[in-house]
């Protein structure tokens, strides 16, 4: 389980490649205490004491080549974090008592399937880092539609794979 304290600095700067020019990854400004309490009621899971300080900080990213990753938009029992253009919906599982949003999955629409991503959201934001700086993403995200074909191609032969 990734700690706030690795997430922090992917919140608090502009992304920037190796050579250094920004990327348009914007952190987008943290939620009020009173905003906070007021997504109790909603939210599905246990609002961690991480998760709160995670929203005091930022709300989410905008300008992701996924898509805007929103930290409060709730899919039962997980955070959506972002639908792509492709229509991926990005999940988080919201089922810990402590730390940040659990299991980041990938949902794919066709095919079908979910396919496991990260530990946690924090993984997740690190590993979204790292492919955007390095110019991977796209070749992260192809990565991601050959499983789901895997899985997919597994789960019709009767098969199951395991991660």
């Amino acid at each position: 389980m990734m700690s706030t304290d690795r997430v922090v600095p992917l919140l608090q700067a502009p992304w920037r490649n190796r050579a250094g020019a920004p990327f348009p990854v914007t952190p987008l400004p943290g939620l009020q205490p009173k905003a906070i309490q007021g997504l109790k009621p909603d939210f599905p899971g246990i609002l961690s004491m991480e998760m709160r300080a995670l929203l005091r900080m930022s709300c989410g990213l905008a300008g992701a080549e996924l898509g805007s990753i929103d930290f409060i938009n709730v899919f039962r029992p997980s955070l959506t974090l972002a639908v792509d253009d492709e229509g991926r919906r990005w999940i988080a599982e919201t089922s810990r008592r402590a730390g940040l949003p659990g299991a980041v999955w990938c949902v794919f629409t066709n095919p079908d399937v979910a396919v496991y991503v990260s530990d946690d959201l924090g993984a997740f934001l690190s590993r979204l880092y790292r492919c955007a700086r390095s110019g991977r993403t796209l070749r992260w995200l192809r990565r991601l539609c050959r499983s789901s074909r895997g899985l997919d191609a597994s789960r019709d032969s009767g098969n199951s794979v395991q991660g």
